[in-house]
């Protein structure tokens, strides 16, 4: 499916950073244009729970696509990270809220990045071979090995 481990093995603090921040945008970016959909309609809770499960997971998709297309080079385990720390500072809301309802599970923010995880390296994957059509050098050789 594809390797973590980059040519020259080290991972890029920057391009997490600018994954975590690329996660955040994609996710507001998605539910503004569904919000614009949606408005003045009447959508049930649950369908609206739905659509925000939706939004969350394809914005981190999407979010590794953008990644993996824009770098200059071969970046795939950066915004996976990044989004596994996105999830994780997520869950830090419950984790400092007065709330009871906002519970904190450790098993929650497992399985959340391990989710995140998966769709942003599945994204940023995808994002390397659009770059590769596209002419990107680093990302065809990429590519190519996997």
């Amino acid at each position: 499916m594809g390797d973590l481990k980059r040519a020259d093995g080290a991972l890029s603090w920057r391009w997490i950073g600018v994954s975590y921040g690329v996660f955040i945008a994609s996710e507001l970016l998605l539910g503004g244009l569904v919000a614009r959909l949606i408005a003045g309609k009447f959508v049930g809770h649950v369908a609206q729970l739905r659509l925000e499960a939706i939004l969350i997971l394809a914005s981190y998709y999407a979010g590794g696509f953008i990644v993996g297309f824009a770098s200059p080079r071969v970046r795939v385990a950066e915004p996976a990270i990044g989004a596994a720390l996105s999830v994780a500072t997520t869950f830090l809301i419950a984790f400092f809220s007065p709330f009871g309802f906002l519970s904190f599970k450790t098993a929650r923010v497992v399985m959340g990045g391990v989710i995140a995880f998966f769709l942003a390296f599945v994204g940023a994957r995808s994002g390397e071979k659009a770059a590769a059509m596209m002419g990107n050098d680093a990302s065809a050789d990429y590519v190519e090995r996997s």
